[in-house]
């Protein structure tokens, strides 16, 4: 192990090691995937796995309100440098929901949002959707929205 390296948890690490393995053999089965990306950590890191796990990706970004510019920025960046095909579709609509401001804005269902997209193009029509996310953001996502939407071509399992 590189010195620049320091290991928190070597247990903790291998095992998430080891999802990394059983997530990259589960993507290397389904083909090409649709990705949403907003050019966050969360995103950065699933389109790596992708891109380790030799998938074809079509990355999409809802450029929107609640989104940073350097977020749209870095998702421009990153798909340009890995020459990843990218979508970036502006929308004046508050897609990405926070707890902040809920009173005044009913954000609209980012999934529904990325699935409405992809009803436009029906050469990804059969293309599932990954959407990076942590836990919190399942958890806010069924909160507000209940289970998430079939993507009308099959979901990635959670790993182990």
């Amino acid at each position: 192990m590189s010195n620049n390296i320091i290991p928190l948890h070597q247990g903790r690490d291998h095992a998430t090691r080891e999802r990394e393995k059983q997530l990259l053999a589960v993507m290397r089965e389904r083909g090409p995937l649709l990705v949403s990306f907003s050019g966050r950590m969360e995103s950065c890191y699933t389109v790596e796995l992708c891109r380790q796990a030799g998938v074809t990706i079509q990355a999409i970004t809802v450029d929107n309100p609640t989104l940073p510019r350097r977020d749209v920025s870095r998702a421009k960046r990153y798909c340009a440098h890995y020459g990843i095909p990218h979508l970036v579709v502006q929308s004046d609509e508050v897609l990405y929901f926070s707890t902040h401001g809920r009173e005044k804005h009913d954000p609209l269902n980012p999934i529904e949002k990325v699935l409405q997209i992809r009803s436009e193009h029906p050469e990804w029509s059969k293309w599932p959707l990954l959407v990076p996310g942590s836990i919190d953001d399942l958890a806010l996502y069924r909160h507000f929205f209940g289970e998430p939407p079939s993507t009308r071509g099959g979901c990635l399992p959670r790993p182990g």
